[in-house]
């Protein structure tokens, strides 16, 4: 009679695990956006592993070619985690972090999401255009807000700008009051990302930097250059499963590396 005591426990606590981290496929609200939560792997609902679970909250950057589901990839193929990753996203098509607290429709998503299971990391995606004091604020104003409303604090958090873009796009970059160079956009962007990631001891991989050091770029792009190609979408999702990886490890009080850029000898 043991036997069958046992496989009902683990079916119940299968489907409890399922029940917590799912929410509906389905689009919540009208517009430009995805919400998308997913199930726990039946193998983790079934040996009652705790899969690491990711929320994603950005824009088209972090949507177009899944970057989430990427980076769940690549995070289960990691040898060195002993659990397996789940991700899932909220993203509206060219919102602002800040847009998610102004927004009524947004900030309900948001709310909404972080109720549905206990993440243990949220990623917060934003995409900088001429770097001015307004946008700089609205940044910090919109990182500050998610930090008040996730549920395990500022340090659960990890930041990450969306990569430059295309010096091929047009862009005014030279002119007065805007970035000389990707390069120059991707230091300023930067700097920015890091003050804020400091002041709340968020996390915050250096992607802008490892982009342009990639060995592809400027190649990385779609053909209108506007999205990453599948290469560099692929290769945003490294960086970030890395960082997040090194996170993870850390937060369990396992010994982690240094972060390096993949493919890459930038170091942070």
């Amino acid at each position: 009679m043991i036997f069958p005591v046992r496989i009902c426990l683990i079916l119940v606590a299968g489907f409890t695990l399922i029940a917590t981290a799912f929410a509906s496929n389905k689009p919540i609200f009208k517009g430009p956006h995805v919400v998308r939560y997913k199930l726990v792997p039946w193998r983790a609902a079934l040996s009652f592993e705790k899969p690491a679970k990711i929320l994603f909250f950005g824009n088209s950057l972090t949507f177009v070619r899944d970057v989430p589901g990427r980076v769940e990839a690549h995070l289960n193929a990691d040898t060195d985690l002993d659990r397996s990753a789940l991700t899932g996203m909220v993203t509206f098509g060219g919102f602002k972090l800040i847009e998610f607290r102004d927004n009524p429709k947004a900030r309900a998503a948001v709310l909404e999401a972080l109720q549905a299971t206990d993440w243990d990391l949220i990623v917060l995606q934003e995409s900088f255009w001429v770097l001015s004091e307004r946008e700089q604020k609205n940044y910090r104003d919109g990182v500050a807000w998610f930090a008040s409303v996730a549920p395990k604090g500022p340090d659960s958090i990890v930041l990450y700008q969306g990569r430059t873009r295309s010096a091929l796009l047009p862009y005014h970059y030279g002119l007065r009051g805007w970035p000389k160079s990707p390069e120059h956009k991707v230091e300023l962007t930067q700097r920015l990302v890091y003050s804020v990631a400091d002041r709340y001891g968020m996390t915050a991989p250096p992607l802008g930097r490892c982009w342009i050091s990639h060995p592809q770029f400027p190649n990385l792009y779609d053909s209108r250059h506007r999205y990453s190609n599948n290469v560099g979408t692929d290769y945003i999702a490294r960086v970030l499963a890395r960082a997040i990886s090194i996170k993870l490890r850390r937060d369990a009080g396992q010994p982690a590396p240094i972060f390096t850029c993949p493919d890459g000898d930038i170091a942070e």
